[in-house]
């Protein structure tokens, strides 16, 4: 306004009075008064745009870090999870493993004594077989003895027959001596 007022003064003046006038100098100063005011301004505006946008970054980049400790926390319970669903897993794991390991101790404790059941069996026939072959000798040369003394009575008899009855006698004596 002080500006127009100038202007409005100065148009009341004549050309060669105008560049010495007060009014001219006033008119001087408001118009850089009002440049500085409207780069003032200016300047204030940017500002607030560069606050506004930082507010708008500031509110954006907080929501990214809000946003990324919660997908941490999130990371971090599902990790806890895996963590305990791989103990269970392990424990699981070396249960069956001592499950396995005496499973398979208590098989080969059951080969072992079978073995042994075998072996002793097998000793068993062996010996049983060894007794049997004793006990067949023995009763063949028994039968052979009873076949030799068959014999002898059939020859007694056959010589009875052939020489009479009283040297039959004889005969039965002499085979019982013998």
């Amino acid at each position: 306004k002080v500006a127009e007022q100038a202007i409005q003064s100065a148009e009341n003046c004549s050309s060669s009075d105008w560049n010495s006038t007060v009014t001219h100098k006033a008119a001087e100063a408001a118009a850089q008064a009002q440049k500085k005011s409207a780069e003032a301004i200016a300047r204030a505006r940017m500002a607030e745009e560069r606050l506004s946008a930082e507010r708008k970054s500031t509110v954006f980049w907080r929501r990214q870090a809000q946003a990324a400790e919660e997908e941490a926390g999130s990371l971090k319970t599902r990790s806890a999870g895996a963590e305990v669903k791989q103990a269970v897993l392990m424990e699981e794991l070396a249960s069956e493993r001592r499950k396995a390991a005496r499973m398979f101790a208590s098989l080969r404790q059951e080969f072992v004594n079978a073995e042994k059941v075998h072996t002793k069996e097998l000793n068993d026939t062996q010996e049983r077989k060894r007794d049997l072959e004793m006990e067949l000798e023995h009763v063949n040369k028994e039968l052979k003895e009873t076949k030799a003394e068959v014999q002898r009575i059939v020859d007694a008899e056959e010589e009875r027959k052939a020489r009479g009855s009283n040297r039959m006698a004889l005969s039965f004596r002499s085979a019982r001596k013998k």
